[in-house]
């Protein structure tokens, strides 16, 4: 299997996976969090749409500029309000598609070129960013299950449907 394909499935079963957690969000339930300065159950999936779309821009464009914004203001705040749970779940299969279609194009130096960012003090291979936004949302899937949990969703596993 080769680097791009490796990617293209890591990619396709994380999301699988977070799939099965939509329908168990209430969609009444997206402003809630469980203490002030965490992040909504919708506000977490803004928040993994607006990261991979910013990080996939590390790789396709070599532009920092999500981490340039996101370092810095409380999540909550950069995020803003997530009311629509149909709308958050578009923002998340759009950003999902644009990578995929953007990794199945990519020519294998652009998945091993090294992007840097001297104000960051960050340096990844662009494969390294494409896995590293399926461990962001295998992290965040967690964080959602544990909130559906808090609201009485018995055992929403994060793991997926076996």
């Amino acid at each position: 299997m080769d680097l791009r394909t490796m990617l293209i499935a890591n990619k396709e079963a994380i999301r699988a996976k977070t799939r099965t957690l939509f329908p168990k969000i209430p969609a009444d339930k997206l402003t809630w969090a469980p203490e002030a300065k965490a992040l909504t159950l919708g506000q977490i999936m803004r928040h993994l749409a607006q990261s991979e779309a910013g990080m996939l821009d590390v790789v396709r464009k070599g532009s920092w500029w999500y981490l340039d914004e996101r370092v810095g203001p409380m999540l909550t705040s950069y995020v803003g309000p997530a009311t629509d749970k149909d709308a958050e779940i578009k923002r998340l299969e759009d950003a999902h598609t644009a990578t995929l279609a953007f990794v199945k194009d990519a020519p294998e130096e652009v998945l091993e070129r090294e992007y840097r960012s001297e104000r960051l003090n960050r340096a990844m291979k662009g494969w390294q960013v494409i896995l590293g936004m399926a461990e962001h949302e295998a992290h965040h899937r967690g964080q959602i299950a544990t909130y559906l949990r808090l609201l009485g969703e018995p055992a929403p596993s994060p793991y997926g449907p076996y």
